[in-house]
């Protein structure tokens, strides 16, 4: 590690050129032999192994410590560049005349983990630098790392403070390469509460760096040491002087300053502006004696206002000076606790309270009148006492002054107590003051004297204008609630039948003015007393027409009546579901029937129009003459019935007949199928067995239609091609729809209605259908699989097959056997020519 770190110290000097602002020796300089001796700043003990490189434009030589911690180094006795590194300890960085034959000790710290490899000293640092002031500084710096830095930010912190005195931003990163030294321009703004004097400082780095390999790290902050900077003792910064809790800016004040050091007193007087704000310009660090002075526009006097001892760094950490100058407070109050908002004087200043409350500023101790005016009369004459407060948030001085103002405050009511819901109109004088109102009417903050309420009220009824009411009071002694009675009333009308119930009455007129009943009821607000014409309808029909005083009887009874109507069909029996409603006047009364009643709770007596509806349809539709209370009708509806029979006229059960528009019932024991009450008209029937239709007819509500069905039986055999038994799924269908099934080799069918049919006879992967027509009964149907020969599962073969495949193989068995015989021929002639003489 230590050889690395050699190599790449060399290679920094081979790499780097003339140092910044050194020169190389000049001729005839002295050479010879000089020490560097190199010890830990902690322990001082000597480090051994530490790399030591003198660098100058002219000359540059490196070594390293031997175990005494000595580097012997041949030089010219001139100025060099000094670098000493070692591994686990910080870079020791600076510029210096190395002499012969003397020895320069340099300390090395302990590298913190995460330290970087920078080297940084102060090359010139100008300007004012102050506390407030401003200069610049040129920092030179050196990367000894493996890679770049990209330097976004600097910044330089001293010792003692929590803020940097310097802060310096680049918008366009500046590079600092390998083994690359540059100088930065950086501005110095001390903080006007900045330490001053010879402070140790440090360079704050905000970069990113890159390896030689491509690999970043960033953004970072690098520390690096620079050693110690110098803060004039001088400050300038802005001071703000305020009241005692610190909230409201004390304006045009004399600001006395006198430096209490010994052979150095000084005086300084400063004037504040309107805000309060004192500006203090490089004045020099030490202890002052402060006076600020305060003329009062209260009474126009001078008040010292604070006197004290601070240290000038003090006054500029806290910018703010808070002095004995309070807040007063005045609340105005009516006769009623009610904060009042009026013209207040403290001493010679005058303001409007807002709220209630009157806040004067800046008040210095002492005791002041105050005056309040309300109406331009006077209503209160005090003082308050200004001092400093117990509670140091509270205000120096609080007077609650109560003025000498009153209220009328005055509920309406009717002549029985009770809320208006009507508005009335009210005047009060001698102030002409006029209001409407239904509930309460408030006459806030009257001066002392007498006032006349007057109560005015203009009828709904009839636009006419009442007098309800007249009163006296007096403020003060009147001060606080009243209660008026006025004369106005609320009446409700409400209208019965002759059962003693709510009358449903539609339209109710008074006095012709028209109203809406609800339940019955007509409610009539704030009305005088007085005779009023009463007319009330239902039905298009006058059921009340008198005329009565109101307030009075509140029931009011009317002609109608509850009505009950009863309902007959055709057959005698109650209307079990129908819909009754009267007409009358282009309106209906509704009501459904229950055991052949229908009920109407409220019926006027009169001529009406009354229909009766069943399942839609209008089954009776007549004038009545309501008389009384109950009344009978005998209205179209009946019940339809059809009965099935067969050929032999017995009955046939479990038959399903469906009438259009009805719907659907299954025979009895007797074969009746009996439907429900229908209107009276003759309806279209269908007759239905296995779900297949079999029979249609017309029947009529109220009577009983008659239907006879020919039944028969028919018997199914399934056999092969060669008339064996086959056990097969036979199913009988009508049109699309099975109406039975067998499994087997023969199947049963019972009961079956005429008609034409289809059979469906299914073995394996064959399957026939025949038609049948049932006209007789004990049918029997043979019907043939076409298969004759069954050689396995799914293999079956029919007489065309077999021929199919016997055919070729019988030719070839005739040629082989006529081949044979021809051969047999050939061979006995053959034999027999051979057995002749020759010749």
């Amino acid at each position: 590690m230590i050889r690395v770190q050699i190599l790449m110290l060399f290679l920094v000097v081979m790499v780097i050129g003339s140092a910044y602002g050194l020169e190389p020796p000049p001729s005839g300089t002295a050479y010879g032999t000089s020490y560097v001796r190199v010890v830990d700043c902690a322990t001082d003990e000597a480090l051994q192994g530490a790399s030591v490189t003198l660098e100058n434009p002219g000359h540059s030589v490196s070594g390293t410590t031997n175990a005494t911690g000595y580097a012997i180094l041949d030089i010219y006795a001139w100025y060099y560049s000094y670098y000493v590194t070692l591994t686990g300890y910080s870079i020791a960085y600076g510029e210096r005349r190395f002499s012969i034959d003397t020895v320069f000790t340099v300390c090395l710290r302990r590298e913190i983990i995460g330290s970087w490899h920078l080297a940084a000293d102060v090359t010139m640092w100008q300007g004012d630098i102050h506390a407030g002031g401003s200069g610049w500084a040129i920092i030179r710096m050196k990367n000894l790392e493996p890679g770049y830095f990209r330097i976004s930010s600097f910044e330089i912190w001293v010792s003692g403070y929590s803020r940097p005195i310097a802060i310096t931003q680049y918008q366009e990163p500046e590079t600092l390469g390998r083994s690359e030294e540059r100088l930065f321009n950086i501005t110095i703004n001390p903080p006007q509460d900045a330490p001053v004097g010879r402070l140790s400082a440090e360079l704050r780095v905000g970069a990113v760096f890159t390896y030689d390999d491509g690999r970043s790290i960033g953004p970072l902050t690098a520390p690096v040491s620079l050693g110690y900077v110098e803060i004039r003792p001088y400050r300038t910064f802005r001071l703000r002087v305020m009241d005692f809790l610190g909230t409201n800016p004390v304006p045009n004040i004399t600001l006395v300053m006198e430096n209490t050091l010994a052979g150095a007193w000084s005086r300084h007087v400063l004037y504040g502006d309107s805000n309060g704000f004192v500006d203090i310009e490089r004045l020099q660090d030490g202890v002052y004696r402060v006076w600020v002075y305060y003329t009062s526009p209260y009474d126009g006097e001078t008040y010292t206002v604070k006197l004290f001892t601070p240290l000038l760094s003090d006054l500029a950490k806290n910018g703010m000076i808070r002095t004995s100058v309070y807040d007063a407070y005045v609340e105005v109050i009516d006769l009623a606790g009610r904060r009042l908002d009026a013209a207040v004087s403290l001493g010679w200043v005058s303001t409007q309270s807002m709220d209630g409350v009157a806040r004067f500023k800046n008040v210095p101790r002492g005791v002041y009148p105050v005056k309040i005016l309300w109406r331009g009369v006077e209503v209160f004459n005090g003082s308050i006492l200004v001092d400093e407060p117990f509670v140091k948030t509270d205000p120096g001085g609080y007077l609650q002054a109560r003025a000498e103002v009153g209220d009328l405050i005055l509920s309406l009511k009717d002549v029985e107590g009770r809320s208006l819901r009507a508005n009335v109109s009210l005047s009060i004088q001698p102030l002409d003051i006029k209001t409407d109102a239904s509930r309460q009417v408030s006459f806030i903050q009257l001066p002392r004297g007498a006032y006349t309420i007057t109560a005015q009220y203009r009828s709904w009824l009839d636009g006419a204008t009442y007098e309800v009411g007249r009163y006296t009071f007096n403020i003060p002694e009147d001060h606080g609630e009243h209660e008026l009675r006025l004369g106005i009333h609320d009446v409700e009308l409400r209208f019965i039948d002759r059962s003693n119930r709510t009358a449903p009455v539609e339209a109710v007129s008074v006095n012709g003015r028209a109203f809406q009943p609800v339940d019955g009821v007509v409610k009539l607000e704030a009305i005088p007393r007085a005779i009023y014409h009463i007319v009330a309808e239902y039905l298009g029909k006058t059921v009340f027409d008198e005329r009565i005083q109101l307030p009075g009887d509140s029931q009011l009874l009317t002609s109608i009546h509850p009505f009950r109507l009863h309902l007959k069909t055709l057959d005698g029996e109650p209307l079990i579901n129908g819909h009754v409603l009267i007409y009358s006047d282009g309106r209906s009364l509704e009501s459904n029937t229950s055991e052949g009643l229908a009920v109407f709770n409220a019926v006027p007596g009169g001529l009406y129009r009354l229909v009766v509806e069943v399942a839609g349809e209008r089954v009776y539709d007549a004038d009545l003459e309501v008389a009384s209370e109950e009344a009978e009708i005998i209205v179209g509806v009946g019940r339809p019935a059809v009965k099935v029979v067969d050929q032999y006229g017995s009955p046939l059960e479990a038959v399903e007949v469906v009438v259009e528009g009805i719907g659907s019932s299954k025979t009895s024991e007797q074969g009746v199928a009996l439907f429900g009450q229908a209107p009276a008209r003759e309806y279209t029937y269908k007759v239905l067995l296995y779900g297949a239709e079999y029979g249609i007819g017309k029947v009529k509500a109220g009577e009983t239609a008659s239907l006879t069905l020919h039944i028969f039986s028919l018997k199914v055999r399934v056999v092969n091609q060669m008339g064996e038994p086959v056990p097969a799924d036979i199913v009988l269908l009508k049109g699309d729809r099975a109406i039975s099934r067998g499994v087997g080799p023969s199947a049963t069918f019972t009961s079956i209605p005429q008609g034409g049919y289809r059979l469906l006879v299914t073995y394996g992967p064959k399957q026939v259908e025949n038609q049948v027509e049932l006209i007789a009964d004990d049918r029997e149907v043979t019907v043939v699989i076409p298969y004759a020969f069954y050689l396995g599962p799914g293999v079956m073969i029919s007489l065309n097959d077999f021929w199919l495949l016997a055919l070729p193989l019988m030719l070839l068995l005739v040629v082989t056997v006529s081949v044979l015989a021809v051969r047999k021929t050939v061979k006995k002639v053959s034999a027999r020519r051979e057995r002749l003489p020759r010749i």
